[in-house]
């Protein structure tokens, strides 16, 4: 790099060019500054900036008395520079450097600090501290794995700290201009911190959950009565835990396959009997995908809690049905947004014989709905507002919502501008961080909500989005299969 600075600078000179351009001098060109402007005006300089800043505390050594451009000491990577190479849940070696390359790719260009558009960073758009948006946190990371901090860092309490608000929004994988890709990296964080020391148990409760439902939900009454007492496990005293219903079930069989996720199957069935009611009048024959003994499980409440290997287990058990299923030629449908695009994001890196060619089939209810419309529907007059689920949005889906909702209801849908609910699974739930979580909804999405008159549906496909408006707004949403499948009841009833 310095040979081709060297060179630059005198090709410059000779053709009596400057070396600085739009961006000013900065660290990397003031050393050549005395060679540029000839040592009498940089004594000048000097002089200037002395009457100034006589304690040289304003931006020191850029300009003036400027360090070498490749000297070290002015980098972030100082002689105490040490990459280290920690157990990955993931595969990192599309980085340079696997972990610490992903996490160096951060330039601090501040796009996470922005106040407005777009979802990235919720927890900052709160807070308003550096240490909870993705730069504050990726510089953290980078110091911890590259020794400039504790031996023990990347696992210590101060890195859990830096983590605690972050909702894996996934926003800054699209959002940023580096895509870093933070919601993976405080899953790192969980699972070598779980290594350590161990999962508690109101972690163990949360990510046990899809193999525990079936039960509670057997014992409905029973389990619900025994929700009243959650704050036990560290869950908020204030928030209304979802009560478990009747598990939704139906043929395993049909041209069309739901994934009947977790949380729809045992706290919103109705969702589930909507969507098989659709497809159904689409011409198709309807299913549930399942394999023998539990329900099939994407394993995002393992992967949350940072157990790993639980999560894989539950990703292969998954994808293994899956791929069945679409070699028989089926088509396989979702109705919750982190369940359903984890087959396009985290599966992809976890399990080896799942391809971007398998994850592109898994579709979600929206994307369906506009690859096979259904026609005759008219809910025209209807003013629809969409939330947009985080990982729609980082996934580029969410949109497909709002179409199907234009162009195959006829309805006016319109998608509320606002960042992350706030409720992110389990988040909006713990009794440290309710209110940060209820305070990222009051940003945008609760206020647009409540302004909106009472016969405008609100419309949320996620769980956890749903729970949130409910709880903050006391306004019920609605999964767009619901609004179809009305209209569908609507049509036949006008007909």
């Amino acid at each position: 790099m310095r040979a081709i600075a060297e060179e630059a600078f005198d090709l410059v000179s000779k053709f009596k060019g400057s070396h600085s351009g739009e961006h000013g001098d900065g660290i990397v060109r003031s050393e050549f500054h005395e060679r540029m402007y000839g040592p009498k005006m940089i004594r000048i300089f000097e002089t200037v900036k002395d009457r100034f800043d006589p304690n040289a505390v304003l931006n020191p050594g850029k300009i003036t008395r400027s360090p070498k451009m490749d000297e070290r000491a002015i980098t972030r990577w100082p002689e105490s520079y040490a990459p280290q190479t920690p157990e990955t849940v993931f595969n990192w070696n599309s980085w340079p450097g696997g972990l610490v390359g992903a996490v160096e790719m951060c330039n601090n260009n501040g796009a996470c600090r922005k106040s407005f558009g777009g979802v990235m960073c919720p927890s900052f758009r709160v807070t308003g501290a550096e240490k909870d948006l993705t730069r504050g946190r990726a510089n953290v990371l980078r110091l911890a794995l590259t020794g400039q901090l504790s031996d023990d860092a990347f696992s210590s309490d101060e890195m859990a700290d830096a983590m605690a608000l972050c909702v894996g929004c996934k926003a800054c994988k699209s959002e940023c201009p580096m895509s870093i890709d933070m919601a993976k990296m405080k899953i790192e964080v969980q699972s070598a911190r779980g290594a350590k020391y161990g999962v508690s148990i109101r972690e163990q409760l949360i990510a046990a959950l899809p193999r525990m439902a079936p039960l509670a939900s057997t014992f409905a009454p029973l389990s619900n009565l025994a929700l009243k007492f959650s704050h036990v496990f560290g869950f908020d005293k204030t928030r209304r835990l979802p009560n478990f219903k009747k598990p939704y079930s139906g043929s395993e069989t049909g041209d069309v396959l739901l994934f009947a996720d977790t949380f729809n199957r045992h706290f919103d069935p109705e969702t589930l009997h909507a969507a098989e009611r659709v497809i159904a009048a689409t011409g198709k024959t309807v299913g549930v995908i399942s394999a023998p003994g539990r329900p099939l499980c994407c394993g995002r409440t393992y992967l949350s809690a940072g157990q790993a290997k639980r999560a894989k287990q539950e990703l292969q058990r998954t994808t293994d049905a899956f791929r069945a299923a679409l070699e028989a030629g089926k088509t396989i449908v979702g109705l919750e947004p982190s369940c359903t695009l984890m087959f396009r994001d985290e599966a992809l890196n976890l399990i080896p014989d799942w391809s971007e060619e398998h994850a592109t089939r898994i579709l979600t209810f929206a994307e369906y709905i506009m690859q096979n419309p259904p026609t005759g529907l008219d809910m025209s007059g209807l003013d629809v507002l969409v939330h947009g689920h985080c990982h729609q949005k980082a996934m580029g889906v969410a949109q497909q919502t709002v179409d199907a909702v234009n162009k195959v209801l006829g309805a006016n849908a319109q998608m509320i501008e606002s960042s992350c609910c706030g409720m992110a699974g389990s988040f909006g739930y713990q009794a440290e961080t309710a209110e940060v979580s209820r305070q990222m909804a009051e940003l945008s999405l609760a206020p647009t909500v409540r302004a909106a008159p009472a016969d405008t549906v609100i419309l949320a496909d996620g769980f956890s989005c749903r729970c949130q408006i409910k709880d903050v707004t006391e306004r019920k949403a609605m999964n767009l299969a619901l609004l179809m499948d009305k209209a569908f009841g609507d049509h036949v009833t006008n007909h």
